[in-house]
């Protein structure tokens, strides 16, 4: 018999003993970032809404663990600037960041974007002249949520400030955002021709709590958009990478992740997996057909795993 006439058999089987399952709606349950202002973490302290925005406009956003990732990150995009952002670190920012920091410099263009209330940052901050009060920053009524006033190239963003506290500086350095009193909230310092330090105190700023929050009157996506168009420094967004660090937040504990669990439901039926093991099975037949025993071995093992997944269905 003709391996074609074989497959086609096989297929035609597996269809018809595919068709007579009645299928099953599963329940899977996955863990978020909670307590990180992560990409994938939706809640209100995550920063999805912020990596969708960026990326609906075209930029390229990465989230990096450790220095490793990031600079497997900056070699694999290629960018012509990279703009690298710490939110709200846990833990401090210490040499081995520093040494990230510099390293980047030397070999790309970089701009370094640090959103931090607390003086978590300031180990790292220090060393370019810059460091944040991370005393809370009250009106004169007493209220810990100060009006301020950013201006990126000329745009003005009004912003109801959440838990900010002072940034102070030496040298050359613009100021970005101020309090209506007068309170540095945001400042950019060159650092070389081609490198620039932006530090925001309030982390709030950029989490979903914060965004989901805009209106005309006052736009926290606006602000976003604005500041990251800033810290392009000239670069399109199709040529500039974003990578977010997530290398300083503590993993939650396995208690704390079955509280957390998203949960998503998919359709389980053996035809849903041999249409894509069909379509696969195209690529598997032109880079194999000159091995029919290879192929076969690989149609036998894709029927085989129908029928597991059908019986699991029946029981």
């Amino acid at each position: 018999m003709p391996l074609k006439w074989f497959i086609y058999g096989l297929v035609i089987v597996a269809f018809v003993f595919a068709l007579s399952s009645p299928g099953r709606i599963v329940e899977i349950q996955y863990a978020l970032h909670a307590g990180m202002p992560s990409i994938f973490n939706p809640e209100w302290n995550g920063t999805s809404y912020m990596g969708e925005l960026l990326s609906r406009t075209g930029y390229t956003i990465v989230e990096s663990y450790s220095v490793i990732d990031s600079m497997v990150l900056a070699k694999t995009h290629s960018s012509k600037r990279i703009i690298y952002v710490y939110v709200a670190p846990s833990t401090p920012l210490e040499q081995r960041d520093y040494e990230l920091i510099s390293s980047l410099m030397r070999d790309y263009s970089l701009t370094l974007v640090v959103a931090d209330e607390a003086n978590t940052s300031n180990n790292l901050l220090g060393r370019f002249g810059v460091s944040v009060s991370g005393a809370i920053i009250r009106t004169s009524y007493g209220s810990p949520y100060p009006v301020a006033l950013f201006y990126f190239n000329g745009v003005k963003d009004v912003v109801l400030l959440n838990y900010a506290s002072s940034i102070s500086y030496t040298g050359d350095t613009v100021v970005l955002g101020k309090t209506l009193d007068g309170r540095v909230v945001g400042i950019a310092k060159r650092l070389s021709s081609d490198d620039v330090l932006i530090v925001v105190s309030d982390s709030s700023l950029f989490i979903n709590l914060m965004l989901a929050k805009s209106s005309s009157y006052i736009n926290y996506t606006k602000l976003v958009l604005d500041l990251f168009k800033y810290a392009s420094m000239g670069s399109e967004p199709a040529e500039t990478l974003i990578i977010l660090d997530e290398s300083h937040y503590p993993p939650p504990p396995p208690e704390k992740i079955a509280e957390i669990a998203g949960k998503g439901y998919i359709v389980l039926h053996p035809f849903i997996l041999l249409q894509l093991a069909s379509t696969y099975s195209l690529y598997v037949e032109e880079t194999l057909y000159d091995n029919p025993v290879v192929l076969l071995g690989y149609l036998i093992a894709a029927f085989s795993i129908i029928l597991v997944v059908y019986h699991f269905i029946k029981a």
